[in-house]
């Protein structure tokens, strides 16, 4: 009869079907200790339930009827296991000899750890991180060693403010004591979010750098991509209302935002666009989860600041290039939507000014009667255009958060077609220019 497992490996798996092999047999090829696999998958459409069914059929399957993202797709597994020991793992992932063990080593020996982490590597053999941090006032993502070369410099186990979900071991009791991963983040920062929650319980968190492996990292969530960008901001933002201070967020955060705005590319700040608009709609529910995590409560006067703060950056994050150049275009619509007579000019010296004179006064005399009433029709056409267009550029402006996360996929997309299109544009203005160059010496030949 075989020992019961002391520790569960909790693969989440969406469309990894490339890296499942080399990670699933690095996993169970290890040693020195009792351990089970289970693979949830996140209803991916390649065929990675088929080929673990067939080639793994050691490992447990979990299919989901639906993409849970990271929380919702390890909950449903962590709501049923029952060893001491438990670890998050990615699918593309490479583990090392000993990986396991290391990994849990902390958490048999010392009562005060409740999660540890491992030393990550890029392919190239830089490290990736050793621990994670947050960075105040924005609560953006950083790490310990991050692109360096590994030398010996972290060989110690060491306290992290975080450790990533890549590779997480824990001690079964937490889920009990502080709860499920939230849910309320679909990917990125979820982890973090545990981990802090885990620390305010009064539990360390280290890293333990014997347990190494490799890590391709995002390459499954399209890293740099609008939708990479929109899950990361949207859970950075999460963390931060749930875990900092009002006071920090108030005083220093939303100023900090606002100069980082004029520093990201267009693509990641209708990201942070849609992140905002995500704490505006959600500054409730987020009160309420950061207050049963033991957080103090937004008073009234608190949460009015925060959404008046949160809706200036929407604002300001939504003054796009695109969305600027129709304003500067409605602005040229105004100025030319009065009918203005053109004075009538001579090039001829001496006489020139005198017709000139002679012509204007013969069309004021000539043609006053007729071009009036059509001037006057004009300018009330061109007026009423510009009242149209300005009055729909401020409707849309006002009722985007209305329907934003349905449409800010595709403006993603329409904004990505419209440089191509000025790209095609130059293309063939600098084809047209080089044929007229051509036409031109064919001429004179």
């Amino acid at each position: 009869m075989e020992p019961s497992p002391l520790v569960t490996v909790v693969i989440l798996n969406w469309n990894a079907q490339t890296y499942l092999e080399a990670c699933l047999r690095s996993v169970l090829a290890q040693e020195g200790i009792s351990f089970q696999v289970w693979l949830v998958d996140n209803h991916s459409s390649d065929d990675s339930v088929s080929f673990v069914q067939t080639h793994f059929p050691q490992v447990h399957l979990w299919p989901l009827a639906e993409n849970r993202g990271f929380s919702g797709g390890n909950n449903a597994v962590l709501r049923q296991v029952q060893t001491p020991l438990v670890v998050l793992l990615n699918p593309d992932v490479v583990v090392e000899a000993n990986w396991l063990k290391h990994l849990v080593q902390p958490l048999l020996t010392d009562r005060t750890v409740g999660i540890v982490g491992g030393k990550l590597f890029y392919g190239d053999g830089r490290l990736q991180h050793v621990g994670g941090l947050i960075h105040s006032p924005q609560a953006l993502a950083g790490y310990r060693g991050h692109l360096e070369t590994d030398t010996g410099q972290y060989e110690l186990i060491t306290e992290a403010t975080y450790v990533v979900g890549a590779s997480l071991a824990f001690r079964r009791g937490l889920l009990d004591e502080v709860g499920l991963l939230d849910e309320g983040y679909f990917l990125y920062y979820e982890d973090a979010d545990w981990c802090a929650r885990v620390h305010r319980a009064g539990w360390r968190i280290v890293v333990a750098p014997q347990a190494r492996l490799l890590h391709w990292e995002s390459v499954l969530t399209g890293k740099g991509t609008f939708g990479y960008w929109r899950n990361f901001h949207r859970g950075r933002v999460r963390y931060l209302l749930k875990h900092f201070s009002p006071q920090l967020i108030i005083e220093e955060t939303l100023a900090a935002e606002a100069r980082w705005l004029a520093q990201v590319s267009q693509e990641e700040r209708l990201a942070a666009a849609n992140a905002y608009h995500y704490a505006l709609t959600h500054l409730p529910s987020i009160n309420k989860d950061r207050t049963q995590d033991g957080a103090t409560p937004f008073t009234p006067t608190e949460f009015a600041q925060l959404t008046t703060g949160f809706l200036t950056l929407f604002r300001e994050a939504w003054q796009t290039p695109h969305l600027a150049q129709a304003e500067l275009l409605l602005q040229q619509q105004k100025q030319l939507a009065e009918v203005r007579p053109r004075a009538f000019t001579s090039p001829l010296p001496l006489l020139g000014p005198l017709i000139a004179r002679v012509r204007t006064l013969w069309n004021q005399i000539e043609t006053v009667a007729y071009v009036q009433p059509v001037r006057q029709q004009q300018d009330e056409v061109n007026q009423l255009i510009t009242q149209i267009s300005t009055h729909y550029l401020d409707r849309f402006t006002q009722r985007l958060p209305d329907y934003w996360d349905q449409m800010w996929v595709q403006m993603a997309n329409l904004l990505q077609l419209r440089q191509e299109v000025q790209s095609l544009r130059q293309q063939l203005a600098e084809t047209h220019k080089q044929l007229d160059r051509l036409a031109q010496k064919a001429k004179a030949s």
